[in-house]
């Protein structure tokens, strides 16, 4: 049976809200900016994503001889390893 690669692409939107003790809302968006880009948001995102976009590509993994250069099923090398 072949093998096949899938490139799977994936969009995920989400919105949630996060408290913040700040001095001004610039300073309050930069917080959550950098805690976001921490990680520390990661189960909030996740549990309130939702997959806006999904696309999918698959391409035929070919095994070829690396003596004769064709696919392996069809190699007429001695050695098929």
């Amino acid at each position: 049976m072949p093998y096949f690669t899938v490139m799977l692409k994936i969009e995920r939107e989400a919105e949630f809200d996060v408290p913040v003790e700040a001095d001004s809302e610039v300073d309050a968006e930069d917080v959550v900016k950098e805690r976001f880009w921490s990680d520390e948001y990661t189960h909030e995102e996740r549990a309130c994503s939702t997959v806006t976009s999904d696309e999918y590509s698959a391409e035929e993994e070919i095994d070829d001889c690396e003596d004769c250069g064709k696919p392996r099923e069809d190699c007429i090398c001695e050695d098929k390893s």
